[in-house]
């Protein structure tokens, strides 16, 4: 796996200049395969001589797969025997019409007499009968169980043939499958390992992707709640020390308010403890709230372009109930954490982007409002002021 990591493939995932320029396979077989026809195909591709590890019984391949790394492995469906790989050559040379089917059972039945120089029946065979009892292994088991142990290797399946129920196990299994009745001498080969290789590395690179965007979005949202912690201690500490519950000086700093403040190690409790806080402190009715939440969330999808008369109209409603700029601020930090909280795997930084546009427009609103009040106030009182002969001062 390591070394197929170390070259990650681009999205189209069909550069086959991109693949391992040396493969390193599993091959589970129950007979040994003869690799003659897949090696001239990866010369043929441009690529080196391959590392090739047969096993003639799943646990033999277990036992390389706890203790090696592989680019692929090849499962060969236990119900067709290798031994016949020769015959089904013949076939492709065109000596099928002068093979019975009496020939194809006897040469299947007597391997070491169709293969050439009893290869197949004499090579490597210093596992005794470990062959015949390997013949009983189902291929979806094993796919199942390296899986299972948490292999993500690709997986090939060579089938000479596939029923029904094969096809719905396969749907499950995270495997590519090749159907020949050739089997190890397929043309098809190399093009299937391929396949396999690059749908593993687009895996790899999804999955590298995806974890980019969770670790994106769990620190734009421990930012989010940090900056909701500050803004919720802007409302506790007016009137009070710099210090507060939750805050510590770093190394450096000073608590006379000079130095720097970083979160505890429990953001989530501080952060929801503040926040509580200043929804105790709040003076603004439930359906103002509720109305402020529904005037957020469509801030945050629309902009200001259209709710400018909204945001004035609330303004003019929080002066009205007697809502100052800090009860005000406090409803919005409020809603805020609600709206974020319910984000779920989804970015913050646009909904805290959009929400201090709000408060900032919103406070602009009452404190625009409030000067207006006061400048008229002062011209009023200034024209009831008398002058020096006593009358008072013309409008």
């Amino acid at each position: 796996m390591d070394a197929l990591r170390a070259n990650v493939p681009s999205a189209s995932g069909t550069a086959g200049g991109e693949l391992p320029h040396q493969l390193k396979l599993l091959c589970l077989a129950p007979e040994r395969p003869d690799f003659a026809p897949l090696i001239l195909q990866l010369d043929a591709a441009d690529r080196g001589a391959p590392v090739i590890q047969w096993c003639a019984t799943p646990s033999e391949a277990m036992a390389r797969l706890r203790d090696e790394t592989f680019h692929c492995i090849i499962v060969a469906d236990a119900r067709s025997r290798a031994d016949g790989a020769s015959l089904f050559a013949d076939v492709f040379a065109g000596a099928f019409d002068r093979t019975t089917p009496d020939e194809c059972r006897a040469a299947v039945e007597r391997p070491s007499e169709n293969a050439a120089n009893g290869e197949w029946a004499s090579e490597e065979r210093s596992r005794g009968d470990a062959g015949r009892d390997a013949a009983a292994y189902d291929a979806f088991d094993v796919i199942d169980a390296v899986r299972s142990s948490g292999c993500r290797e690709p997986i090939v399946l060579l089938s000479p043939g596939m029923t029904e129920g094969d096809w719905e196990l396969l749907a499950r299994s995270d495997a590519e499958v090749l159907v020949s009745r050739v089997m190890w001498a397929s043309a098809a080969l190399w093009p299937t390992i391929r396949r396999a290789l690059n749908r593993y590395r687009l895996h790899l690179e999804v999955s590298r992707l995806e974890s980019v965007q969770r670790q994106r979005v769990d620190r734009e949202r421990r930012e989010a709640e940090q900056l909701l912690a500050h803004q919720a201690a802007l409302l506790g500490t007016l009137g009070r020390a710099r210090r507060s519950d939750g805050f510590r000086p770093v190394p450096g700093g000073t608590a006379g308010g000079g130095g720097v403040w970083v979160e505890p190690s429990h953001e989530a409790d501080a952060v929801a403890e503040r926040v509580r806080a200043a929804v105790g402190r709040l003076r603004a009715p439930e359906p103002l709230r509720r109305y402020y939440h529904e005037l957020l969330r469509s801030y945050v999808i629309m902009g200001s372009g259209n709710l400018a008369d909204e945001i004035g109209q609330l303004a003019d409603v929080l002066r009205a109930s007697g809502i100052g700029p800090a009860d005000a601020f406090a409803l919005h930090v409020a809603t805020v954490y609600e709206l974020i909280r319910g984000l779920g795997q989804r970015s913050t930084r646009h909904v805290m982007t959009r929400a201090d546009l709000l408060v900032i427009e919103l406070l602009l609103h009452m404190s625009g409002a409030g000067d207006a009040d006061r400048t008229q106030q002062h011209l009023s009182e200034r024209a009831q002021m008398p002058d020096s002969d006593g009358m008072p001062k013309a409008a």
